[in-house]
């Protein structure tokens, strides 16, 4: 199973040509999945700007199943945090919080951000 981050669902909606590839990749089942964290950034971005690409976020959003940060990510995601924060490779809490719901879930994550991700131990990350 695979997750995308932030950043793909941006590089969806603006229609990136190696993204376009990718979505057809995801699943044979055509079943995509995404973060309550990323569905956040992508909406709070997206309503800093026009009603029509709200509304084109929105429209993407309704096709992803959304994992959610509970108990369980949490407590993944703050071992995350701690450890690379220990180790002095401290990533955002952010994306500590996506890392341990893709974790939690099985997932590999599909990012451009390969320069945090990378960072946390069996995450399989798969870039573009």
């Amino acid at each position: 199973m695979r997750c995308v981050d932030t950043d793909f669902l941006i590089d969806v909606l603006n229609d990136v040509p190696k993204v376009r590839k990718l979505v057809n990749e995801l699943d044979e089942n055509k079943e995509y999945f995404t973060t309550s964290i990323s569905f956040f950034e992508l909406l709070a971005g997206a309503n800093q700007l026009s009603k029509k690409k709200l509304e084109a976020a929105q429209l993407l959003l309704s096709r992803f199943h959304i994992f959610e940060f509970n108990r369980f990510a949490a407590d993944e995601a703050a071992r995350i945090y701690a450890d690379l924060r220990i180790k002095g490779k401290e990533i955002p809490m952010r994306d500590a919080m996506i890392a341990g719901i893709a974790k939690v879930n099985g997932c590999s994550l599909i990012t451009r951000d390969t320069n945090h991700f990378k960072r946390v131990t069996a995450l399989k990350v798969i870039s573009w």
